[in-house]
């Protein structure tokens, strides 16, 4: 049905109506792993001149794909820079750069990203991902995980997603403080 939506105000060509549906329609486009259609909607935006920060926050999440951290990094955070205050897509671009930043080894900045999003977190989806990467930053740094899985469960639901998160955040745990046998039983 996106594809659809798509077609019509591709057609038409009015920008705000094609801003409007790609803000609306990406969380669910990604959830799906719907690249290509997002990228056929970055090309349509390139060649339309149409500028707009959900087309830079579209384009990181498609570089985080392909593996271009630095690239994905820089465009999460000039879009959650470029939205307006309070747009529900400002923590997922903070989420971004700081998913971007803690596979490139640069924790301490990944925590500082995975704080913005979390403090701008409109919608529980985003403040779960902002936990759960603030987890992964401190396991790589070897401080404060324990206190950073206990934030993420607190805010955790029974979904498959946080339910895997727990199961893999507990051996990590246990593994960074010596008792990966304890951990996993």
């Amino acid at each position: 049905e996106w594809d659809d939506a798509f077609s019509v105000v591709e057609r038409l060509l009015g920008v705000e109506l094609l801003v409007e549906v790609v803000e609306t329609a990406l969380p669910q486009v990604l959830l799906e792993a719907r690249l290509p259609t997002l990228a056929r909607w970055v090309e349509c935006a390139v060649e339309h001149e149409v500028d707009a920060p959900v087309f830079d926050l579209a384009e990181g999440e498609l570089a985080f794909r392909a593996a271009d951290r630095t690239r994905s990094e820089a465009l999460g955070l000039q879009a959650a820079r470029r939205f307006d205050e309070g747009h529900v897509l400002v923590s997922r671009s903070f989420a971004l750069a700081g998913a971007s930043a803690h596979l490139s080894y640069q924790d301490e900045v990944a925590l500082d990203y995975f704080d913005k999003a979390h403090g701008t977190a409109k919608v529980s989806d985003d403040v779960r991902q902002s936990l759960w990467g603030h987890f992964l930053a401190h396991v790589a740094l070897e401080r404060d995980a324990a206190r950073a899985l206990d934030d993420f469960e607190s805010h955790s639901t029974d979904s498959v997603d946080d339910q895997l998160r727990l199961g893999n955040g507990r051996p990590l745990l246990g593994a960074l403080s010596g008792g990966f046998n304890d951990a996993v039983e």
